[in-house]
């Protein structure tokens, strides 16, 4: 696998196991049936639907974006929401992002809730966020703490607006890669039933360098 950097402007994606933003198709009863069953095998043998999987990593990078335009649309940092961004990387203080800069050539890497708190000196009114185009490119992987890691490939398109006497609009469009985690447990519900129950974290957001 090629070296990866980290670079986050901006998170978030209608998450797919294919293609993004193609001309609907109607599906059959049985096909549609069909997708919803397909799964992924992790270690372990622990089998889960990729349509959940989908589901809830798509909410998380959903809620990040929305906190992330917050952010960057204030003009001084909330903690709050600050901390309410990094519930979706677990909490996990390691977590890296690099930033790019227009004055430098390489991307800068820097923790995630360094970048958090950062985000109002963009000084941007406006933040627009599109992804497509995103698939996994990795098979999950067990992690020493019992958790699963995979990784996604996606493109992002972050547009951010000035209005006023600035009147500037920022594009960029970058490959990215963002690393998924999928924690699994048994637990038993409200019927003493035992059951397995999964959740969905975010953590590093990456470009690859060739």
């Amino acid at each position: 696998m090629s070296r990866s950097y980290l670079l986050l402007i901006a998170i978030a994606f209608p998450f797919v196991v294919g293609a993004q933003n193609s001309e609907p198709v109607k599906a059959t009863k049985n096909k549609n049936a069909a997708a919803e069953q397909q799964i992924f095998t992790l270690p372990d043998n622990i089998k889960l639907n990729k349509k959940e999987l989908n589901e809830r990593v798509e909410n998380k990078t959903m809620e990040l974006t929305r906190l992330i335009k917050a952010l960057s649309e204030k003009k001084e940092t909330d903690k709050a929401l600050v901390a309410e961004a990094m519930k979706l990387f677990n909490n996990n203080e390691y977590a890296l992002v690099s930033v790019t800069r227009k004055n430098e050539k390489k991307p800068v890497t820097v923790p995630v809730r360094t970048y958090l708190s950062r985000l109002n000196r963009l000084k941007y009114d406006k933040v627009n966020i599109l992804w497509h185009n995103a698939t996994y490119v990795s098979n999950f992987t067990r992690q020493p703490d019992g958790t699963y890691m995979g990784l996604v490939a996606v493109e992002q398109e972050f547009t951010g607006i000035m209005s006023g006497e600035a009147n500037y609009v920022y594009k960029d469009r970058t490959q990215k890669r963002v690393e998924v985690t999928v924690k699994v447990w048994d637990a038993k519900d409200d019927q003493d039933i035992r059951k397995q129950y999964l959740d969905v974290f975010l953590g590093n957001i990456g470009v690859t360098e060739e």
